[in-house]
């Protein structure tokens, strides 16, 4: 959180008289900026902080090298560990390349594709809510799948 302080400065001339700088008339509008950072921050918090510790897993994958840079605690609860930094395909399906069915080159920024999967490997039922993201200097993957394996849905229905 950001904090604004009010101050004014001196300055000594070349012809010796003393200046003063008020710094009052800038400083209203930091505050304002502030004011407006602060909420900002705040909003990305909770939005974080839901992801984080939210009943439905979530992670976020390079899209170009399938790393995995982020997984949220219900993810940590399915599999056991913490996998930043593994292949997806690898942690989530146990594989040793590419998935079949990725949605990469489905997934765009400002849409998301919703599909159905079973996995495998924890024998469970997903409704998966795929979608690029920006993540600082790149474009990457978030997915939040969120378990239906007890409720009666049409299975392998992209909707």
């Amino acid at each position: 959180m950001l904090k604004w302080i009010r101050s004014r400065f001196e300055s000594r001339q070349d012809d010796g008289h003393i200046h003063n700088i008020n710094t009052n008339d800038n400083l209203d509008k930091l505050r304002e900026l502030t004011v407006k950072f602060n909420e900002h921050s705040e909003i990305i918090t909770s939005v974080y902080k839901a992801l984080l510790y939210g009943h439905d897993a979530c992670y976020i994958s390079d899209i170009e090298t399938y790393e995995i840079l982020w997984v949220n605690n219900k993810m940590i609860e399915y599999h056991g560990e913490n996998l930043v930094g593994k292949k997806c395909y690898e942690a989530f399906q146990g594989l040793d390349g590419p998935c079949p069915f990725c949605t990469n080159k489905e997934i765009q920024l400002n849409t998301t594709y919703t599909w159905v999967f079973f996995n495998e490997k924890l024998q469970m039922r997903f409704l998966i809510r795929d979608r690029m993201i920006e993540w600082g200097d790149k474009t990457v993957r978030l997915e939040v799948a969120i378990d239906i394996t007890g409720l009666n849905v049409n299975y392998g229905v992209k909707y």
